[in-house]
């Protein structure tokens, strides 16, 4: 059981861009998010209309880092 237990670390304190999904520290994560969500609107603006979606809502609460889970996960067990 063990072996299917997979474990991802990474460094304490880092949030997730609700655009790209990627982990910034919480200062580069503000200069991340403008640039992130101009260059997505800049790709979506390529896409046939059709195919064209909602701009992305930023979540009202921290996305947890996968560290926060993992913490989460050692604190249950």
């Amino acid at each position: 059981m063990i072996e299917n237990l997979f474990i991802f670390i990474s460094k304490p304190g880092f949030r997730v861009c609700y655009v790209c999904g990627r982990e910034f520290g919480s200062q580069s994560l503000a200069i991340h998010e403008p640039q992130c969500l101009e260059k997505w609107r800049v790709e979506n603006s390529k896409l046939p209309e059709e195919l064209r979606r909602p701009l992305p809502r930023k979540p009202q609460v921290d996305i947890p880092t996968v560290s926060d889970s993992v913490c989460a996960c050692a604190s249950v067990g």
